[in-house]
């Protein structure tokens, strides 16, 4: 169907003479000079319309390739008359949609926030927050509610209140972004992809692999960082398990540089304390935080095959508790890792011996002890052979002549011989010149 606009001026282009007969008519019934062109009239040109489209449409079934060049040149004359009447272009319709489109996507690109000029985090206001003033500075200690959804529709993350101190990797790298560029009050909508939430391993049971996110945050409070100066012990346990606990769920994610960075956090809480309260001793409920991050770290390092911080972590847990089974073990496994076998089995079966059920231990003592009786067989062989087959002789006596000619040979003479030359030489140039 063609546009009614068009249609419209068509008809009028088509009607010739008979078109404007009529027109003078009505010009002349005004009481106008019929010499005078009337202005342009919708109602006249709607009514032109449907006179020239029965007659077009008949010219069409009729004459056949007369109707359609009659319908060809009806519709260019009709644009050629609606930009001379109304001054306006008539765009196509599909180049209409496509600017609309390209509009709705800027404006919805001008609502988004891209964090990282990747795409893989982005932020929009929803409700603007108290101001630019009140936004968290880094180790701010923060409170917000947090929401998230799926691309499935599925809701996860739905915490009325979460506390967390901002840049120390307690939370979401997506949130601990988003929100260091929040106002208290401030209500967003965050956009992550799977690398700032819960990667390629996903959460079980609710968080599938390599998920993206839609997170709606609220920012509900912020305070200064922690003075550790006038911090109570209640505070800082609270601070120091939160990353211990963040580093556990780390480590079950198989993100094990970051569990190692999350316990190495919490033990750096625990020295601040220390530092200013000059104190050698700690409070029961902390040295108990502390021996755990330790032993937490450990096995973090092992992971990552960072070995030696590994085994000297688990010293320091040793130097405090003897007789922790935990830090045995892990000092055993690092240290028949690293080739110290008599001393890894002597560490894993202490171990065993605390905790005779355990069957990781079993299981480690084992492979140790038999790597251990293998190296010292090959050693023992290797020793054997040392013995048992020495230098190999020609049995011919060695003439006494030819024998004092090599070790002449092979010792001092030739050095001294040169040095003989060199004198005589330098005697006899020196005498020449004398003589001269």
């Amino acid at each position: 169907m063609e546009e009614p606009a068009e249609e419209t001026v068509a008809g009028r282009s088509e009607l010739g003479d008979a078109g404007e007969e009529r027109a003078h008519e009505m010009s002349a019934t005004d009481g106008e000079d019929s010499r005078v062109p009337a202005a342009p009239d919708v109602t006249y040109d709607a009514t032109l319309l449907e006179q020239h489209q029965s007659e077009t449409t008949a010219g069409g079934e009729g004459g056949g390739e007369r109707g359609a060049r009659t319908s060809g040149t009806a519709k260019e004359k009709a644009v050629r008359f609606k930009e001379e009447v109304t001054g306006l272009e008539e765009d196509p319709p599909i180049a209409r949609g496509e600017e609309d489109k390209k509009e709705k996507e800027e404006e919805e690109k001008d609502e988004w926030m891209d964090i990282l000029g990747t795409g893989d985090l982005k932020k929009k206001v929803v409700r603007d927050g108290g101001g630019v003033e009140t936004r968290p500075t880094p180790l701010s200690r923060v409170r917000i509610r947090t929401k998230g959804q799926l691309d499935n529709g599925a809701v996860v993350d739905r915490h009325s209140s979460i506390p967390f101190t901002l840049g120390d990797g307690d939370v979401l790298q997506a949130w601990d972004l988003s929100v260091s560029l929040m106002e208290v009050g401030e209500l967003a909508l965050v956009r992550t992809s799977p690398r700032f939430a819960y990667g390629r391993q996903g959460r079980t049971p609710d968080i599938p692999a390599n998920a993206s996110i839609t997170y709606e945050l609220e920012l509900l409070d912020v305070q200064p960082p922690v003075d550790y100066a006038t911090v109570t012990e209640q505070e800082l346990t609270t601070l120091v398990d939160r990353k211990r606990i963040r580093g556990n769920e780390l480590f079950q994610r198989k993100d094990y540089e970051l569990a190692v960075n999350s316990y190495d956090k919490a033990l750096k809480l625990i020295d601040s304390y220390t530092g200013e309260h000059e104190s050698e001793e700690l409070p029961p409920a902390i040295s108990d935080m502390h021996v755990r991050c330790l032993n937490n770290l450990a096995a973090a390092y092992l992971k990552v095959e960072r070995y030696k911080e590994s085994q000297e972590t688990c010293q320091k847990v040793l130097e405090k508790e003897p007789e922790n089974v935990k830090a045995l073990f892990r000092y055993g496994k690092v240290l028949a890792i690293r080739g110290d076998l008599s001393e890894a089995v002597k560490h894993l079966q202490k171990a065993l011996e605390l905790n005779p059920d355990e069957r990781a231990i079993q299981v480690e003592l084992q492979k140790a002890q038999k790597k251990k009786d293998r190296v010292e067989k090959e050693e023992r062989e290797m020793y054997r052979r040392m013995v048992s087959n020495p230098p190999k002789s020609t049995g011919r006596a060695e003439n006494p002549r030819h024998s004092l000619w090599k070790r002449l040979i092979q010792g001092p003479v030739p050095y001294l011989a040169v040095a003989a030359v060199v004198g005589i030489a330098g005697i006899a140039i020196a005498y020449y010149w004398t003589q001269t």
